[in-house]
């Protein structure tokens, strides 16, 4: 076959980057943010007010939780989103692509409500702050934990994916295959996210244990 032209370029170029296939890109940088606001108090609301608007069930789903409470309530919101930063690496007229950068951001916000019934500083009250206050602790803790989980899991994709190309250096195909990598990142990311959140029900769940409950309670007889 026989090229002229630019599509002699084209061909010469292609040959170039098979010939040497891909360069090796560098590890990717990796940063997680854990944007938590501070836990906001509602003091307004009875017992009998929190019960009819929450219930005394959990529901749970990837996004949000509501756990009902003896004597108070935390409404807590986790959540999180990932964006990747492509590396394009250039041969002529094709590019082999990598990944740059990963920016994790996980949410977590926290309505601490305590009943009307209890006076500042009366038993009641204190007891109920310091259960409350072990929710929103437990949950920081979790996010914590999980978070160190998410630079060693992207890098190990990431490298067993390798440099993707060559691919022609058009913005629809490069733009394309951009979405193949975050889709592979995008099953880490959501992984290590759902365990963190299975993770930190069974142990808001293990606050809330009945015998630790009781003996929270005996404080105030």
């Amino acid at each position: 076959m026989a090229f002229t032209g630019i599509g002699l370029a084209a061909a010469k170029a292609f040959m170039l980057v098979q010939m040497s296939g891909c360069p090796m890109a560098p590890p990717p940088k990796v940063t997680v943010n854990i944007l938590n606001e501070r836990p906001r108090y509602d003091e307004s609301l009875s017992v009998s007010d929190l019960t009819q608007r929450f219930g005394n069930s959990t529901s749970y789903n990837n996004f949000a939780f509501t756990d009902f409470k003896i004597g108070g309530l935390t409404d807590a919101r986790l959540g999180s989103n990932f964006v990747i930063k492509p590396l394009v690496m250039r041969e002529g007229d094709y590019a082999c692509l990598g990944v740059k950068e990963v920016v994790v951001d996980i949410y977590y916000a926290a309505i601490v409500y305590i009943p009307s019934e209890f006076p500042r500083g009366s038993c009641n009250y204190n007891v109920t702050v310091e259960h409350e206050h072990g929710h929103v602790t437990t949950a920081l803790d979790t996010i914590r934990e999980f978070a160190a989980k998410y630079e060693p899991a992207i890098r190990e994709v990431v490298e067993n994916m390798g440099p993707q190309g060559p691919h022609i250096d058009d913005r629809t195909v490069l733009d394309d295959q951009v979405g193949v990598i975050e889709g592979q990142i995008r099953e880490v990311v959501e992984t290590i996210f759902n365990e963190l959140m299975e993770t930190n029900q069974q142990r808001q769940y293990a606050i809330d244990d009945p015998k630790v409950l009781a003996n929270t309670w005996k404080k105030c007889r």
